[in-house]
C-alpha cells in the first residue's frame, strides 16, 4: 500500500493539468438570485457528504488491516464471543466440579502440559495446587484449572470451586465460546496482560459452549465474573467471583 501511494505521488508529479477556472463570481451571482434553490442544494451537499463519510469508513475497516483488526477486537475475541441480550434463562448453578468449560477427566498438570499444544500457564497467585481437568473439543485441548473455596476466594454459592481458570487455543477453535450478556451485566475492555481482553461482572452471564467434534451449542450455565483475554492464539478465561483488581493480579501472575 506505501509503495502504490508513492508511485501515484509520483505520477501526479509528471502530469500537466489545464489551470482551474474561477468559478466563484459566477457561482456568488447564482446563489443571489436564487437563495431558496441555493439553500436546497447545500442540504443536498451536506447529505451527500454525510453519505460519501459513511462509505469511506466502511471501505477503510475492509481494506485496511488496523481498521478491521480494531472493529473485530471490539466484537470477539478468537475462539470467544460476546454479545447483548435482552433476556437471559432462570438462574443455572455457576461453575461447580466438573462442570467447567470444556469438561474432561482429571490429570496431572504434567499431563496437562504434555496434551496442550501450547505453553500451559499457571497462576503464580493463588498458591494452591489446582485441580486440572483436560477436555478437547475438534481435536484441540482445553485446560481447566479448578481451585477451592478459601478466604480469599470466596465461593459465594457453595458450589466448591473459589476460582476457575481456563486456557485454549481460540485461534484453532472458532466460535468454541459464547457468552450472552444481559442489561444488568456490565462489559469493559481492559489492558490485560500487555493485550486488550474484557471485564464482564455484575449479573451472571450465560456461557454457551460449542459440543465436541462440531455438535450443535449446548447452553452450559450462568458464569460469575469473568476476565477473558486472548494472547498468542491463546484464549485465557478467569472466572470467579473476585473484583476486578484481584483478577487482573491472578493474570499477571501467570507464568
Amino acid at each position: 500500500m506505501i509503495d502504490i501511494e508513492r508511485d501515484l505521488r509520483d505520477l501526479g508529479s509528471h502530469i500537466d493539468f489545464p489551470p482551474t477556472p474561477d468559478f466563484s463570481r459566477e457561482l456568488r451571482r447564482r446563489l443571489a438570485s436564487q437563495p431558496e434553490r441555493a439553500e436546497r442544494r447545500s442540504w443536498r451537499r451536506l447529505a451527500l457528504v454525510a453519505v460519501a463519510a459513511a462509505v469511506v469508513l466502511a471501505l477503510a475497516a475492509v481494506a485496511y488491516p488496523p481498521s478491521r483488526d480494531g472493529i473485530a477486537r471490539f466484537l470477539h475475541l478468537r475462539g470467544v464471543t460476546i454479545q447483548h441480550t435482552s433476556t437471559l434463562p432462570s438462574p443455572k448453578p455457576s461453575p461447580t466440579l466438573g462442570n467447567t468449560i470444556g469438561p474432561g477427566p482429571v490429570v496431572t498438570l504434567e499431563q496437562a502440559r504434555q496434551a496442550a499444544n501450547f505453553g500451559l500457564r499457571i497462576p503464580a497467585q493463588p498458591a494452591e495446587v489446582p485441580t486440572v481437568r483436560l477436555g478437547s473439543t475438534d481435536g484441540q485441548p482445553v485446560v481447566s484449572l479448578e481451585y477451592q473455596p478459601s478466604a480469599s476466594l470466596p465461593d459465594p454459592h457453595h458450589l466448591g470451586i473459589g476460582l476457575l481458570v481456563t486456557e485454549f487455543r481460540g485461534d484453532l477453535i472458532p466460535g468454541f465460546l459464547g457468552k450472552f450478556i444481559g442489561p444488568e451485566t456490565t462489559l469493559e475492555e481492559v489492558p490485560v496482560d500487555g493485550v486488550s481482553g474484557f471485564w464482564l461482572a455484575g449479573a451472571p452471564h450465560e456461557i454457551v459452549v460449542r459440543g465436541r467434534n462440531g455438535d450443535r451449542p449446548e447452553t452450559l450455565r450462568l458464569a460469575e465474573n469473568t476476565l477473558v483475554w486472548e494472547r498468542a492464539g491463546v484464549t485465557y478465561r478467569i472466572e470467579s467471583a473476585l473484583s476486578k483488581a484481584e483478577a487482573l493480579r491472578i493474570a499477571a501472575s501467570l507464568h
